[in-house]
């Protein structure tokens, strides 16, 4: 974890987590129940990074990657990392629209991969992100940075065309894009 505080930087909680979802999810990685019995659900780097109530994300991993998956945690641009199984995980990449696969234990994806530098570019958008924030100020937990028009729908993708939008309503509008 300590690779992981620092990339992404000390949590802050938005919400408390209560024993009986712990209870629920006790299938997950310890490393995520632990984040939760210490840190409660958190937004890292500003929010950049949260990780979230499964139970609010069913129904959108359930249309945006056709399978039952567990979402964890998702970025501020929409993308979900969800738990398949202990060496599985699906990452719904919500500029792209794609779903990618990694062979993976919690530590290898949130200790190694997702601090790396081209992680970081590529994948969370982090230079776009310190834009939106500057830009936009920082995100609610129910918020989202989105694209308008999205690139899946000839958009530019570029910074000055994101704004504010309710997260499960934009990824129901995702959803029905792919």
């Amino acid at each position: 974890m300590d690779r992981f505080l620092a990339a992404y930087g000390e949590p802050r909680t938005y919400v408390e987590v209560q024993a009986k979802l712990l209870k629920k999810y006790s299938f997950l990685p310890p490393e995520v129940l632990d984040v939760w019995k210490k840190h409660g659900l958190t937004a890292y780097k500003d929010g950049l990074l949260w990780f979230t109530n499964p139970d609010e994300y069913a129904e959108s991993v359930k249309s945006l990657l056709g399978k039952h998956s567990t979402c964890v945690a998702r970025t501020a641009f929409g993308d979900m990392i969800c738990f398949d199984d202990p060496e599985h995980w699906s990452y719904f990449d919500a500029y792209t629209l794609h779903v990618a696969e990694y062979h993976a234990s919690y530590n290898t994806l949130f200790n190694l991969l997702m601090t790396e530098a081209e992680w970081m570019q590529v994948i969370t958008l982090v230079k776009q992100f310190k834009k939106a924030l500057k830009k936009l100020g920082p995100l609610k937990p129910d918020e989202v940075y989105s694209f308008v028009p999205h690139p899946a729908l000839g958009g530019s993708g570029d910074v000055s065309t994101l704004k504010k939008a309710r997260i499960f309503e934009y990824l129901e509008i995702l959803a029905q894009l792919r």
